[in-house]
């Protein structure tokens, strides 16, 4: 839930349950900008109905704020004087056609009606396209509601109806959505974000060629309501970092996992500080051609800053890839298997790679301006994120795990 609404909890005078809302209104939105409202217990309603009330009533006032953030009129936008020429142009030009209409109007007008193609966006077609594409790059959720992405379009289903042509839908349309019973969670501007991401696929259409792309649709009605709600909702995450017994149990269970065939990944993410994420990540554009063995180092150039990497292969970690191999650094696992795993190891957002960072700083004091180009973060992220979280026995341990394989493998392994 966000922050800009808290409750506490009393007692009223007479011993019922009580809930306090206070917080301020954004700016520009209509009415008190302070809210102070109490909820209090009616009779025979207990402590666990009255929270679950004053719950909604803050659900309520966050997508009002949604609402109104999203329907707010733009700014104005100062043309330049190419654009004011055009104007004036298509002015004259529609007056000596006879078009009695401002040319405002039109374009209004045109920007309201146009359609990228003459098929209607079907809902119950469009979902099609998208899972059968999801497919097909290995993400198996085949749209039956057992992911987030399917979830979300299954309920847009029971909103709007399978047979809703999705250029139909406003902003206004998506608020009520996600203002709807079908929603109770408090994580709705996640769910934004995923319905987002299946307009935007319609409107780019990345299931056909480049020189066949047709649109289904010209406007996305859920990405402002996302940006709007992921303001208001989301916290940032709390960086984890494993403690070394955490280390050593999840790269036991991952070489016993599957027969250990994310042993890989899980060495390279959590030895070299790889971004772990395995849909877009870094780790999903590395092969073996980025890992040279006789100077034990790893040359990673499509990284999230858009800056190339190398990154210092530790000698444990060049033993896990003499072991493991690197073909393939991944293993095509679907959601399940991925979640199962991650499940087992208590991940946490890139936790291997927060890990990773902190006992690299704690092992190499005196090499830390070589971390700027091991893992491409600055001094302010690493001084609050990952300094001094490890004990320097913990570092030494980190850096000679090597796989149940080698053991009794002697690493000469100095800071």
């Amino acid at each position: 839930m966000s922050n800009r609404y808290t409750t506490k909890e009393t007692v009223s005078p007479t011993g019922r349950p009580r809930f306090i809302i206070r917080g301020r209104r954004p700016n520009g939105v209509p009415g008190a900008k302070q809210i102070n409202s109490t909820i209090t217990a009616k009779k025979d309603q207990d402590r666990a109905a009255v929270k679950a009330e004053a719950e909604e009533k803050i659900r309520e006032l966050l997508l009002e704020d949604a609402q109104f953030q999203t329907m707010r009129k733009p700014k104005p936008t100062v043309l330049s004087s190419e654009q004011i020429e055009d104007a004036e142009f298509a002015t004259r030009l529609l007056a000596q056609k006879g078009i009695d209409s401002k040319l405002s109007e039109i374009v209004e007008l045109g920007i309201k009606e146009w359609r990228p193609c003459d098929v209607p966006a079907i809902l119950s077609e469009c979902k099609l396209l998208y899972f059968g594409h999801r497919e097909k790059l290995g993400r198996y959720d085949d749209g039956s509601g057992c992911s987030g992405i399917s979830s979300v379009i299954e309920r847009l289903g029971e909103f709007a109806g399978g047979d809703c042509d999705l250029n139909t839908l406003r902003p206004s349309d998506v608020s009520e959505f996600f203002k709807s019973p079908l929603f109770a969670n408090e994580r709705q501007w996640a769910q934004a974000k995923r319905l987002s991401t299946f307009f935007n696929f319609l409107i780019k259409r990345p299931d056909q060629t480049s020189d066949v792309r047709q649109p289904l649709m010209s406007f996305n009605p859920a990405f402002e309501i996302a940006a709007e709600m992921k303001t208001m909702y989301s916290k940032a995450p709390k960086i984890k970092i494993w403690n070394i017994r955490q280390v050593e149990r999840n790269l036991a269970l991952t070489e016993k996992h599957y027969g250990g065939e994310c042993a890989t990944y899980m060495a390279l993410t959590l030895f070299a500080g790889i971004r772990p994420d395995v849909k877009d990540g870094e780790i999903t554009k590395i092969s073996s051609l980025d890992y040279n063995s006789a100077t034990l180092s790893i040359e990673l150039d499509d990284t999230k800053t858009k800056i190339p990497r190398q990154i210092d292969v530790s000698p444990n970690l060049a033993v896990w890839l003499d072991v493991y191999g690197m073909d393939p650094v991944m293993p095509p696992w679907g959601t399940w298997k991925w979640q199962t795993f991650r499940t087992k190891c208590e991940w946490s957002p890139d936790v291997t790679r927060h890990s990773c960072i902190s006992y690299w700083l704690q092992m190499h004091k005196k090499e830390e301006p070589r971390a700027i180009y091991m893992f491409g973060n600055g001094d302010k992220i690493r001084n609050k994120h990952y300094r001094r979280k490890v004990t320097d026995e913990d570092a030494e341990r980190f850096w000679n795990i090597v796989p149940a394989k080698a053991k009794g493998t002697m690493l000469q392994f100095t800071a």
